[in-house]
């Protein structure tokens, strides 16, 4: 799991591209539940995101040949111009698991065949406890996403670790990352 926005930085039905793992990803905000498919057209490969068109909540249209698909779930509903073209309904975009805890929305950038883990799994210890406030700030660091991972340019890393002894029995404010 990872952290992709703060909640109040995703506006329903305003898809909002991010890259994250290297995985470009598009997230939308559909009766208050966040979604989020890969930013490519199964057709041709265009990223959605160049010319973002929404003609029907829930979508997104591909600007390229009109291809749209849910975000809830990737389905190809229509072709505009070919409405009983035989992919529809035959067709996905790649979507990601979400979750949307304490003001944060997470994406899970994982195996696609496998279930993801629980959260608890991914966040600090006591993150997801009752009583425990999130202030947030994102910031985008050009970086290789590796380097990152492997502790590379975040220096609190090591917080997040479940049996790190600087966090064992201290009553510390632990933060996701840098």
């Amino acid at each position: 799991w990872y952290p992709a926005l703060l909640s109040d930085e995703l506006k329903e039905g305003s898809p909002t591209p991010l890259q994250i793992c290297g995985e470009k990803i598009l997230i939308n905000r559909v009766e208050g539940v966040p979604y989020a498919i890969k930013d490519q057209c199964v057709h041709k490969g265009v990223p959605f995101s160049k010319k973002i068109e929404c003609h029907q909540k829930g979508t997104i249209t591909c600007w390229y040949h009109g291809f749209t698909y849910r975000f809830s779930d990737g389905l190809l509903t229509g072709v505009v111009g070919m409405p009983s073209s035989n992919v529809i309904g035959r067709r996905r975009v790649k979507t990601y698991p979400m979750i949307e805890k304490k003001g944060v929305i997470f994406v899970f950038v994982g195996d696609e065949d496998a279930a993801p883990p629980p959260l608890e799994h991914d966040v600090p210890p006591g993150f997801l406890d009752d009583g425990v406030a999130v202030r947030g700030r994102r910031q985008e660091v050009a970086a290789n996403w590796r380097i990152g991972c492997e502790n590379g340019f975040d220096s609190t890393h090591i917080f997040i670790h479940r049996d790190s002894i600087l966090v064992e029995g201290a009553d510390l404010a632990l933060p996701l990352g840098l």
